[in-house]
């Protein structure tokens, strides 16, 4: 196996252990550790592969875990607060300019694309400012926009991780989702 392999199916492990810690358990405080480890995995991967794209999402994305970590040892921060509409209109171009990437095949370009979507939704959720559910949606585009460029690169610990939260994070909001209609139900 590779070095980068290597590297990535570390990050790639810690890195799940933190998203089912935001996705199905709720502790984000262990959440943001894991990811700021497995990120810090991730970074050697993608040096080791070339893949800027990648390592710079994954230099972000430590950054971010560590001031989503910081920001929720304090019992009660408050979030920065971000115009919602704002972030709204960002992520929603973000995500149609992914999805045209996809389509007319530039990995290169939806790469660093789906970097945007992933870092912007994890800025906004780390900040306070986006809802769990909300972070998971743009998670699903994100992730999606991001599997051609990941298996051209021959990266397939992160392409299965990616793959694998995809399917995760659609579960859990299923099964938010559905829980909120069946305690409605019950209600009535």
């Amino acid at each position: 196996m590779e070095l980068g392999n290597i590297f990535s199916t570390f990050g790639a492990v810690l890195l799940f252990c933190g998203y089912i810690n935001i996705t199905v358990l709720h502790n984000e405080r262990l959440s943001f550790a894991l990811s700021a480890l497995g990120s810090l995995f991730m970074c050697a991967a993608f040096a080791y592969f070339e893949s800027y794209p990648f390592f710079i999402f994954n230099v972000i994305w430590f950054i971010t875990s560590i001031q989503g970590l910081f920001q929720r040892q304090k019992r009660k921060a408050k979030p920065i607060n971000i115009d919602y509409r704002v972030s709204l209109v960002v992520m929603t171009v973000l995500c149609a300019l992914g999805i045209l990437y996809l389509v007319i095949d530039d990995k290169e370009m939806s790469s660093w694309v789906s970097v945007s979507i992933c870092l912007a939704g994890y800025a906004l959720f780390a900040t306070q400012n986006i809802t769990r559910i909300t972070y998971l949606y743009y998670s699903i585009i994100g992730s999606i926009v991001s599997l051609p460029y990941l298996w051209h690169l021959g990266n397939y610990p992160s392409a299965t991780y990616t793959f694998v939260g995809i399917l995760l994070a659609a579960f859990s909001i299923i099964r938010t989702n559905f829980g909120k209609r069946l305690s409605t139900d019950a209600h009535r």
